[in-house]
């Protein structure tokens, strides 16, 4: 009986062994999962920075889990301001001032441990305090990845442009794109007579949405000429020089086709057609009707007797307004039509007469074109007053 119980016992201690040997093996095994922050990829410990420029500051880290990070200038943590945003694996300093020059360090932590970057940001008013090859600290050949490095090198040497034009107003793109470790720093400056002056980027037609592009909006006849981007690592330094040539659109008011004289039957449709030819800029089309009062052309103060049919934008509109269609023609739509054309540089017009007739006066036809001709002559300066007056109109 003793024995029998001395074994129970045994086999209880036992099961209590067993027990505790599967229950804790998970534990343990949950405890030693994961890993202490370590450098995702190289760490650059040295940046250079334009004054009202931004530039971004790394630490990319990894470990298990996720190691959280916190970011320090001179020793004094930083957080988010109006000129600093702490993103996920960055620091990013906008408006660059050369107060924010300075010591940075970024730690990375978690459970398994902890890891330091420090960095230094240099900022400098022009490249003329950093000639390139950039600066950089002797502790640079410490950088496990330092048997990598290599000077800047295009990405697309046989792509690359060195003559750039684009029309006024439109947009041009400089493409600088290049490949180099360290990450290089890349500078754009204008060239004048010889002379290389930094380009203010804080300037609103200069758009740098790509680290290496940079977009020229609304080009204007002074952004003619050229621009050299300079880009450099510790390693070396390369350099591309554009010509940026500004086309400019043809100063010229309308250029306006003849119209034809016609003559029609009562009854009949007439069809005026206002071709223009060419215009600088988009043109605003008018069709004018002239009448007659008291048998003038024009009131007591010179100002022509006219009525707007149809023109282009605005009221009065129509999907064509370069032909002015006149249906079932009558006696009364007979006399003269102007076509007047304006721009942003001038106007032009062209004039012509419609004689509506019926089928028994078609004999005395040549005696009314006469007519007609010594009309349009007679009314040409009260043409060029509706020209003043349409004009005006339209600017205003």
């Amino acid at each position: 009986m003793e024995s029998d119980t001395r074994w129970l016992a045994s086999a209880w201690l036992l099961l209590l062994l067993l027990c505790h040997l599967v229950l804790s093996a998970p534990m343990e095994h949950q405890v030693n999962e994961g890993s202490a922050p370590e450098w995702k990829r190289f760490f650059v410990s040295q940046r250079t920075a334009l004054v009202n420029d931004s530039t971004k500051l790394f630490c990319k880290v990894k470990g298990k889990p996720r190691p959280f990070i916190e970011w320090f200038k001179n020793g004094e943590a930083l957080a988010d301001g109006k000129r600093v945003r702490i993103t996920k694996f960055a620091l990013e300093v906008m408006n660059t001032q050369l107060s924010d020059a300075g010591e940075y360090a970024c730690r990375a932590s978690n459970q398994h441990g902890v890891l330091w970057g420090n960095m230094t940001l240099r900022v400098i008013k022009d490249m003329d305090d950093a000639t390139p090859p950039f600066e950089y600290d002797n502790n640079f050949n410490t950088d496990p990845f330092s048997s990598v490095s290599r000077e800047p090198v295009w990405s697309r040497f046989k792509d690359r442009a060195t003559y750039i034009s684009g029309s006024a107003t439109k947009t041009v793109e400089l493409d600088c794109d290049v490949r180099g470790y360290p990450e290089p720093n890349i500078i754009w400056y204008k060239v004048d007579g010889g002379k290389l002056s930094l380009l203010d980027l804080t300037k609103s037609k200069y758009v740098s949405n790509n680290r290496w592009k940079l977009k020229i909006d609304g080009l204007a006849l002074e952004d003619k000429g050229q621009y050299m981007c300079v880009v450099a690592n510790i390693v070396g330094a390369i350099n591309w020089t554009f010509t940026v040539d500004v086309l400019q659109r043809l100063p010229l008011a309308p250029i306006v086709d003849w119209i034809d004289n016609q003559t029609a039957i009562e009854g009949d449709t007439v069809r005026f057609t206002c071709k223009i030819i060419l215009s600088d800029s988009q043109p605003f089309l008018q069709w004018f009707q002239h009448y007659k009062v008291n048998d003038s052309y024009v009131d007591e103060k010179g100002t022509p007797n006219v009525k707007l049919l149809q023109q282009s934008g605005y009221r009065k509109t129509i999907d064509d307004p370069q032909n002015l269609v006149l249906r079932n023609v009558s006696r009364k739509d007979e006399g003269w039509y102007t076509c007047l054309v304006t721009n942003t540089i001038g106007i032009n017009y062209k004039s012509a007469y419609l004689i509506v007739t019926t089928e028994e006066a078609a004999a005395d036809l040549p005696n009314k074109n006469m007519t007609a001709s010594s009309q349009f002559c007679h009314g040409s300066l009260m043409v060029i007053t509706t020209m003043v007056i349409a004009a005006q109109a339209y600017q205003g």
